[in-house]
């Protein structure tokens, strides 16, 4: 089963740097799936001989871990292909202590996946243990006739059989180590070790993890170091604060600003009005997950995964600007956090969001208030929402369109009856979004800093809600207009003519903040600044 896995794994979400087929990572993955099991079966060899498990219980809890252990793979191996068809990320622990909860229901309405699908999965995971339990005589048998000597199949009949069977058993032990060393030691200098599922489960995601695409990161991170300091010996910035917002998720033509038929964002549409907030027609994000799109916009070029690169916000920082990050979720086990670098004056994601959810954008609210009083109009923000994403934590106070309560069913489907659920619930975020949006303006000009400002508003990708059939939801591989569709919104001073108001990019944001602050475009990046005429 592991055999199989690996192979349509490594086919189906081939690791960078590996072609479809790699025999060394399907290796590596069932060398270790082999090892785990040679180990049981040693530990439970002893038990037996120990007499450990002479008593009726206590094989049967011994039986039952057993096949608990079995299902718990399965369901690992099934996670997997989910997280990675929706965002190209293997399970971790991590993901699992910040999400897990969230599946089962608790910091949101109600679980989100459909009752049937709780029931199986309860189901499954009592009948393969109970069948194990059921077998534990036969197989504490099968290990007593291995381990005991009178045994006709022992391994330990014989002086002879036994120094065979010891000496066959230390090789195995080796030749299993050797391998896994071998592979892990090739897989990791290649940077996709991350990749084994089984690895990732317990790798670190701390910010400093130095695992899978980190490798490249501090290569890329040392060419990177000459360029910037060029730069800010030659470069002088204009005195003028920048906002960047990125609203999970979030898709343009959901917006009342953008004229949809529905009151989603009433602040937004209200400054539009004044004119003193500007809109690109048609905007759009440069893949349809969360690392590429972040990094896209603020590197003003392509970033297909995660990697290092001059970045705005180090531009910025290089000629003396201050860094705030306050982000709703979990930017450490995608490794942004290290994409982010260490610059900042305050750095707060959903690691730091309590007492809240981690995706609850009340802790990005509550992270405004440690910010410091504007003093000198130099300051760069990114403020990341969740509140129309997924799985945002949803107030009830935006609960307005009904009804709502949404159910992810076999297979991700989703019945057409429920397809206004979905379509209320996620406008439903957007209004909420825009109440958010709405506070973080007035806490920032509270404390000074959206007098002299320009605000960037966008997503890092959009959402689909079924367009295109009962598994056409969410985001992740999908690339149609509903996943990358997204706003760019603009709040400056009414008098700063923006000549390309009608087609951009996630790309073109750094290169229209630099030249905003007038400030040469790095020759890095391939966005065009929308303050330019649109090129063809």
């Amino acid at each position: 089963m592991s055999a199989a896995f690996a192979v349509y794994f490594s086919w189906r979400f081939t690791p960078w740097g590996l072609s479809p087929l790699d025999y060394r990572f399907q290796l590596f993955h069932v060398s270790l799936v082999v090892a785990a099991l040679f180990a049981s079966g040693i530990v439970i060899g002893i038990m037996v001989r120990a007499s450990w498990l002479r008593h009726r219980w206590r094989r049967s809890v011994g039986a039952g871990l057993c096949g608990l252990a079995a299902v718990l793979l399965v369901l690992l191996y099934a996670a997997n292909i989910t997280s990675n068809t929706l965002w190209q990320e293997n399970i971790s622990a991590d993901m699992i202590a910040d999400y897990g909860p969230w599946v089962v229901g608790i910091g949101n309405d109600a679980p989100p996946l459909s009752p049937g699908i709780y029931l199986c999965l309860a189901i499954g995971v009592a009948g393969v243990v109970a069948l194990f339990v059921a077998w534990s005589d036969r197989f504490t048998c099968a290990f007593e006739s291995l381990v005991y000597p009178g045994g006709r199949y022992s391994l330990f009949s014989t002086p002879r059989r036994t120094r065979v069977s010891v000496a066959a058993l230390c090789l195995c032990a080796a030749g299993l180590g050797v391998t896994l060393t071998v592979l892990a030691r090739q897989l990791r200098a290649e940077g996709v070790l991350h990749r084994d599922p089984v690895v990732a489960l317990f790798r670190p995601q701390k910010e400093k993890a130095q695992f899978g695409w980190y490798v490249a990161f501090e290569n890329q991170q040392k060419r990177v170091a000459s360029e910037r300091e060029a730069y800010r010996q030659l470069h002088q910035a204009a005195d003028r604060n920048v906002i960047i917002v990125i609203a999970d998720s979030l898709r343009a033509d959901h917006m009342g600003v953008y004229g949809y038929e529905l009151p989603t964002t009433p602040f937004l549409s209200r400054l539009a009005d004044e004119g003193r907030l500007l809109k690109v027609d048609r905007a759009f994000s440069a893949c349809s997950v969360s690392p590429c799109g972040i990094l896209s916009t603020m590197s003003g070029r392509l970033i297909a995964g995660v990697e290092f690169g001059y970045k705005i916000f180090d531009l910025l920082h290089d000629v003396g600007y201050q860094s705030y990050f306050v982000l709703g979720g979990r930017h450490d086990w995608l490794g942004l956090r290290s994409a982010y670098g260490y610059e900042q004056a305050l750095y707060l994601d959903g690691a730091d969001a309590a007492p809240y959810d981690s995706n609850d954008d009340r802790a990005v609210l509550a992270g405004l208030d440690r910010l410091p009083a504007n003093e000198h109009d130099r300051s760069f923000f990114y403020i990341h929402l969740m509140s129309t994403h997924f799985v945002g934590t949803r107030w009830p106070e935006f609960a307005r369109f009904t009804p709502n309560d949404v159910r992810i069913g076999w297979f991700g489907a989703v019945s057409a009856d429920d397809r206004q659920k979905w379509v209320n619930h996620y406008d439903n975020g957007v209004l909420q979004a825009d109440a958010i949006i709405e506070r973080l303006f007035a806490k920032l000009d509270a404390l000074g800093y959206l007098r002299n400002s320009m605000v960037v508003i966008l997503a890092d990708h959009g959402d689909a809600l079924g367009e295109r059939g009962a598994s056409s939801y969410l985001h992740g591989d999908l690339f149609y207009q509903e996943a990358v569709h997204i706003p760019l919104l603009i709040y400056d001073d009414p008098g700063v003519t923006y000549r390309n108001l009608q087609f951009a990019s996630q790309i073109d944001v750094a290169p229209t903040i630099a030249s905003r602050l007038h400030l040469k475009v790095p020759d890095a990046w391939t966005g065009m600044s929308l303050l330019d005429p649109p090129a063809d």
